[in-house]
């Protein structure tokens, strides 16, 4: 599993854990996970807690506060430099130096095969820039 799987999934646990979402609901709902040229968003962007909030009945801001402390206290938190919430819900993720390298090892070990799919694996589209 690479890393932004890796991230993902920890978003993933993290929100069910924290609001209790059903693996059913949870697997309808569709989120994306950006990589942002502009550093004000952060390294990565997310709309879960945009996604989440008429299911759960609440403002996503409320939901994007609740899941950016969640993930600061995480046991992943060795990943995020910071986590902060925009707009009306959108959590900005600045990843660790840590991570970063952690990223770029992964693209030069994996080359071609760290876009290509695990067998339990969904298929999910990134797009990675470099500047």
């Amino acid at each position: 599993m690479n890393l932004l799987t890796h991230l993902k999934t920890v978003i993933i646990t993290q929100t069910k854990q924290l609001f209790e979402v059903s693996d059913d609901l949870f697997g309808s709902l569709e989120f994306k996970i950006n990589m942002d040229r502009e550093q004000q968003f952060g390294d990565l962007s997310c709309n879960v807690a945009m996604i989440l909030a008429k299911p759960l009945g609440q403002s996503p801001r409320d939901v994007a506060a609740a899941l950016a402390k969640q993930l600061k206290g995480s046991a992943d938190k060795a990943l995020f430099a910071d986590v902060t919430i925009a707009g009306p819900g959108f959590l900005n993720i600045l990843l660790a130096p840590a991570a970063w390298r952690r990223l770029q090892q992964e693209l030069f070990e994996q080359s071609e095969a760290f876009f290509k799919l695990g067998a339990d694996q969904k298929k999910s589209k990134y797009l990675l820039e470099f500047v």
